[in-house]
């Protein structure tokens, strides 16, 4: 029923573009005649200098304008033209109001004058973009004007011929004129005009020959498409065909006629004619294949018009049909074929955009050809992820990947746009990873996601090769590889149950990231996937059944493990040549300023083994746990091996410490007698091996004193996890004579470095340490002998006892060992903690908080003792290191203590809160007092006040969550007086003295204002804990969201007023807040405005305009006028836009809003629930429609009263859609004559108001002059 008069609103836009074709080419054509005259009278005034005006004289008028067309065509040469009449001088006055740029008039080129001279090239800076057009289009438009005196006078016309399509469609309704009568005509008249544009041979009638054409095409186009799909004359295929072979004519047409507007009418009729003939039950390969076909014709025809615009427009019609394609199947048919069809077009394309002479750069078309051509499979591939299952969209994604590799190895023109794409392509591709990557079954998606992390990683490089490197292609190398590895992990915690395929090629994924990082300098990113790596491992290992840990992942892991180390190795000495061949700049950063980066990389995967065998030990699996130290003490092997082949000692000295470690894990695991008594073999074992394998592995201790220190710990570390398991395997005094074994056997290795190492200067350091294990073996003794923690409070002492004999007898042995063992006592005291507090009597009188005490003592003891001989021991502060010890010792002294209190009489402890709020608020409260304390003390090093500036600000952020992450506590509080809100307005308190105490100076006043955050957050953390249990007593807290009208009411008020007085403080505040003012009450005015749909069926029982809420919307409308009228003199926080001018439209906004709710109050039934809806209310529809008209007369009148343009243009918008509705929604609704007489009298109302908005204007313009 529609069809008709989109047909006569075709035919009409056709006709009308066709005037102003015609128009502005007889005007192009004035332009030339008056420059030739004007270059001929310039010449016969300089016939003396004729020579020079030879080399320098302009290229003619007419190639400028064709270089301005956005279609290119090769000229041809043509007859002169007629001598044409000069130009009547029209439009001299008066404003410009509409005129369009002729982007798509083709005109034929222009002939130069009898005898020419060659004339230069166009100037680069002639040619245009569609961008610069568009700004040279809008620079001549007078946009009020049209849109207030045009604009309405076009509705008017468009109500006019509405009007008149209903009377013919009343003709036709009534078969006044037949179906086969029209169409035939139809037919007809489209031959006849194609008849014409052949008659047609002058090429000074060019433009009404293409006119023939294009029309007789359409006319056709038309008739087959109504006798077959209207009509039903012709069935579905023979009318694809017919089509098909009409768009086939249209480009033979185009060549012929060399005119590309007939290509793109072809064009347009091929890539519709799908759509339009479609069944539903069609082959997506089959519609590929035709649109390839297609789009081949349209390669060849802008090839031989040299038009690349025809690329843009293949591009956007194999776009919009394949899209729809896609939309009508993406419910019903499979996956594949679209997954099919979207790959192959990228591939397509970068055939078509490959040819060199084909720039980017030079032709916007080009460049939207490739827009259009590689982007939207990106979305196909979301849209098939979100809606179906299966590879399909990594399919999508990996092949245009590699078609844009292949594009821009091809044309160096899209070099550099090809990383970027390659970046836009992870984000689809992380969406696909994330929600339907099953690793365990699909082997093609691994194998597809292996080929994208491959191309993505070394396609770049290939780049580089070809054609040099770009800054965005190193930094996309510097983070795709961790990128895609992160990816490989997000598949994994989807499907921790992987296949056989998905280590390998998550090793090799590891592998290139590594050459690829390596090969551009980025050491951090090594780093980072070797971490990446053991943090998939170790996630593997805690989702997967402990049966599967066997011998063959430790054999894979082992073979991971050493590959990883022997491929950095081999791409450290293989990586030079690359990078010369490449001449990549010298990397920077923290690298460039660390000695020898590649060696600390070597040794980092044994970190990772380590890390995942201390992972396997953490859970029984079979053969537990002798298969994992099979593979620790191998790998251990290995990583000395590499050590010594590299002649790097940190290497050694990291396996060294991870292998304990992990070790570690096991040894204290307490899992029965069997484990305990392995426990003893292997460290035994180990114990011997650290004895004797330095003195035969690196036997000059002068060049690896590193490892002969490290080696000493690792052998102390092995007696310990022995004297742990020995005791627990065989209580008693027996045990605690264990240590005499060690320290016999550690006597003459002693003896021997002291003879070796005489009048060295690695003595003092290598004799300390293990000078210092032997003296902990002989000193182990009566410790054994005490139960629980007391080993570490006796570490600690012994600690702080080295430091005081080191005053007496100087050694810096001494401090290095009570260095070490501090820490290591705190500690083994920890782990006992829970068995020590459980023997308690009372809260804070038992063994647990006394020994802690007295460890926070003994170190603030060391803190004076260690000073002597001098602070530093190598490059660390030793006072302030063991400050730090003591300091964190106290902070945990603190936390037990209130975990002592909660916890009850006679039971353990749990530092971590069970849930209670006063017991999470007392923590709170705890840490914010502590780190306040600890930064307010000013002779502490600045790292550690700002460590209790982090405390305060954990402390602080925490008590104000609290509410949040426990609301149910909450509504189990009495009004206004509760423990949360003594506990915010003791963090009040506590912010306020610290904010007042902070100087304005230190720091540039950055502390100041984080204190000031705190106490600004707590304050309104505070007011709305205090609303939210008295006005809704007994509902959970939520920050946003409020549970009952009075409480929704009063928050909206608290936001609004908040943020106005932040925004708008007196004294001096920082921008930050002020901005955080603004958002705040922005925010607080949404909660105002979204009220009575939140509380519908609440605010429906209220009296209209006499409630609550309209006293709150009269306050809010009050404080815009007020602030919209009498600017402050306050700072404001925003560069763009000015206050005045967000005051202004806020106020309109709200207005607007306000007059909305109220109408649909006023106008609802009787306890009807609040509803923006009509619902069939014709008096309620109405209100709406004459609201918005006054709103928008009343703000066209403070426009006109202000003479602000920007209001007029609100009030046009808003005076538009309110007569769209009136065309959509009212007058719709009415029969069919009076809709007919409505329509003709709405005409006459726009049409009045586009003159009297235009005799505005001229009165203003007038008025100005």
């Amino acid at each position: 029923m529609y069809l008709l008069p989109l047909i006569l609103l075709a035919v009409c836009t056709f006709a009308r573009l066709n005037t102003i074709n015609t128009r502005l080419s007889k005007r192009i054509d004035t332009l030339e005649t008056a420059l030739r005259q004007m270059a001929a009278e310039e010449k016969s005034h300089q016939e003396e200098h004729a020579e020079t005006m030879d080399t320098a004289r302009e290229a003619p008028p007419q190639d400028a304008i064709l270089d301005e067309l956005l279609l290119e065509l090769r000229a041809e040469p043509q007859p002169a033209p007629p001598k044409a009449k000069p130009a009547r001088p029209r439009f001299q006055k008066g404003r410009i109001l509409f005129a369009p740029p002729a982007l798509f008039i083709e005109a034929a080129p222009a002939t130069a004058p009898p005898e020419p001279k060659p004339a230069q090239a166009p100037s680069p800076t002639l040619r245009t973009t569609w961008a610069s057009q568009w700004q040279r289009f809008k620079a001549n438009v007078d946009w009020e004007l049209f849109a207030g005196a045009r604009l309405f006078a076009w509705l008017g016309g468009l109500a006019l011929f509405i009007a008149a399509g209903f009377f013919v469609k009343y003709s036709i309704d009534n078969n006044l004129i037949p179906a086969q009568l029209r169409l035939a005509i139809g037919a007809a008249t489209g031959t006849a005009l194609l008849i014409a544009s052949g008659r047609v041979k002058s090429q000074r009638y060019d433009i009404l020959r293409q006119t023939f054409a294009s029309g007789g095409i359409g006319v056709l186009y038309s008739v087959v498409f109504a006798a077959t799909i209207y009509y039903h004359y012709i069935p579905n295929p023979v009318g694809f065909g017919i089509l098909s072979l009409i768009s086939a004519a249209a480009f033979a047409i185009s060549a012929y006629y060399r005119r590309i507007s007939i290509a793109i009418l072809g064009a347009v009729g091929a890539y519709i004619t799908p759509l339009l003939l479609s069944s539903g039950q069609g082959s997506l390969i089959l519609l590929f294949a035709y649109l390839a076909v297609v789009g081949v014709g349209l390669q060849r025809v802008s090839k031989f018009l040299t038009a690349p615009s025809l690329l843009f427009v293949a591009a956007a019609g194999t776009l919009v049909t394949s899209g729809c394609a896609t939309f009508t199947s993406m419910g019903a048919g499979p996956a594949l074929p679209m997954a099919v069809m979207w790959s192959a077009i990228p591939a397509l394309f970068a055939f078509f955009l490959a040819p060199k002479e084909l720039k980017p750069e030079e032709n916007q078309s080009i460049l939207w050809a490739g827009f259009l051509s590689f982007l939207p499979p990106l979305a196909a591939a979301l849209a098939l992820t979100v809606f179906r299952t299966g590879w399909g969209p990594l399919l999508i994604l990996t092949a245009a990947t590699v078609a844009a590799l292949g594009l821009g190895l091809a044309n160096k023109t899209w070099h550099d746009r090809v990383v970027p794409y390659i970046a836009l392509t992870f984000l689809p591709v992380l969406a696909w990873v994330s929600m339907r990557f099953d690793a365990q079954s699909a082997s093609v998606s691994t194998l597809l996601f292996l080929v994208y992390g491959v191309a993505g990683g070394l396609g770049p490089v290939a780049l580089m090769l070809r054609h040099g490197y770009t800054g965005n292609t190193l930094r996309w190398l510097k983070i795709f590889p961790a990128t895609v590895v992160i990816a490989s992990i997000l598949a994994l915690v989807g499907t921790p149950f992987t296949g056989f395929l998905f280590w390998p090629v998550m090793l090799l994924l590891q592998v290139v990231g590594i050459g690829v990082s390596l090969l551009i300098g980025a050491l951090l990113q090594v780093l980072l996937l070797l971490c990446l790596f053991a943090g998939a491992g170790l996630y593997w290992l805690t989702a997967m059944p402990s049966a599967v840990i066997g011998f063959g992942f430790f054999s894979f892991l082992l073979i991971a493990g050493v590959l990883l180390m022997a491929a950095m190795v081999c791409l450290l000495k293989a990586l030079p040549a690359v990078v010369a061949r490449l001449d990549l700049p010298a990397p920077q950063g923290i690298a460039t300023h660390f000695p020898e980066p590649e060696k600390w990389l070597v040794a980092a995967p044994s970190v990772g083994v380590f890390l995942l065998l201390g992972a396997t030990f953490a859970v029984p699996h079979p053969h537990y746990p002798h298969g994992g130290m099979i593979t620790l003490t191998a790998f251990l092997g290995l990583c000395l091996f590499f050590s010594i082949r590299t002649r790097f000692q940190p290497a050694a000295a990291i396996a060294l410490v991870a292998a304990t470690a992990a070790q570690s894990v096991w040894v204290f695991s307490q899992w029965g007698a069997p484990l305990l008594f392995s426990a003893v073999t292997w460290s035994s074992v180990l114990f011997a091996a650290a004895l004797g394998l330095p003195f035969l592995l690196f036997r000059e201790q002068k060049k690896w004193p590193l490892v002969w220190h490290v080696a000493a710990l690792f052998e102390l570390a092995q007696m310990l996890f022995v004297l742990y398991a020995a005791k627990h395997l065989w209580p008693g005094d027996l045990s605690g004579w264990l240590p005499l074994i060690p320290a016999i056997l550690k006597t003459g290795p002693v003896a021997i470095l002291l003879r070796k190492l005489e009048n060295t200067p690695q003595r003092n350091s290598i004799i300390a340490f293990h000078g210092g294990v032997l003296l902990f073996y002989l000193s182990a003794l009566p410790v054994l002998l005490l139960p629980h923690g007391w080993l570490g409070v006796a570490l600690v002492f012994e600690s702080a006892l080295l430091l005081w004999l080191n005053r007496r007898i100087e050694h810096p042995g001494l401090r290095w060992v009570s260095l070490g063992l501090a820490p290591t006592g705190l500690l083994v005291l920890y782990t006992a903690l829970p068995r020590m507090s459980a023997e308690g009597a009372l809260p804070l009188v038992n063994p647990a908080f006394f020994s802690v005490a007295a460890c926070t003592a003994a170190l603030g003891a060391a803190v004076k003792l260690s000073p002597w001989p001098k602070r530093n021991l190598g490059r660390m502060d030793l006072p302030n290191t063991f400050l730090w010890m003591s300091l964190a010792t106290g902070f945990y002294l603190v936390n037990l203590a209130i975990a002592d209190l909660f916890s009850g009489t006679g039971t353990s402890h749990s530092i971590i809160p069970t849930g209670a709020y006063t017991h999470w608020a007392a923590c709170a409260l705890a840490w914010a007092g502590f780190g306040a304390i600890t930064w307010r003390v000013s002779r502490l090093h600045i790292a550690m006040r700002l460590a209790g500036l982090f405390l305060f600000l954990s402390g602080s952020t925490g008590l104000v969550l609290l509410p949040m992450l426990l609301p149910k506590a909450i509504a189990t509080m009495g009004p206004w007086a509760n423990l949360a809100i003594f506990a915010c307005l003791a963090l009040v308190a506590m912010a306020w003295f610290t904010f007042k105490k902070e100087s304005p100076d230190a720091f540039s006043g950055l502390t100041r204002n984080l204190l000031l955050a705190v106490l600004l957050v707590s304050g309104f953390g505070f007011l709305a804990l205090a609303l939210s249990t008295g006005l809704a007593t007994g509902h959970p807290f939520t920050p946003l969201f409020s549970q009952t009208p009075h409480r929704a009411v009063a928050s909206a008020a608290l936001w609004i007023l908040y943020g106005t007085v932040l925004l708008h403080w007196p004294k001096p505040l920082e921008r930050p807040f002020r901005i955080a003012g603004l958002v705040l009450a922005g925010i607080g005015l949404i909660k105002a405005l979204v009220f009575p749909l939140r509380f519908s069926a609440a605010f429906g029982l209220m009296i209209p305009l006499v409630n609550t809420p309209t006293l709150l919307y009269i306050g809010v409308l009050a404080l815009l006028t007020v602030l919209t009228v009498r600017p402050r003199t306050t700072p404001w926080p925003l560069p763009k836009p000015d206050p005045g001018a967000v005051w202004s439209v806020t106020l309109a906004v709200t207005g607007f809003a306000i007059l909305n709710i109220e109408i649909a109050s006023l106008f609802a039934g009787s306890g009807e629930a609040f509803s923006f809806l009509t619902n069939g209310s014709l008096s309620k529809q109405l209100a709406y429609s004459i609201g918005w008209m006054l709103f928008s007369m009343g703000l066209l009148a403070v426009g006109v009263k202000t003479r602000n343009t920007k209001t007029r243009w609100a009030a046009i918008a808003l005076l538009g859609v309110t007569s769209l509705k009136i065309f959509t929604r009212d007058l719709w609704s009415l029969g069919h004559l009076y809709r007919v007489g409505s329509f003709a009298g709405l005409a006459v109302v726009m049409i009045l108001v586009s003159i009297i908005y235009q005799k505005f204007l001229a009165g203003e313009d007038k008025g100005d002059e």
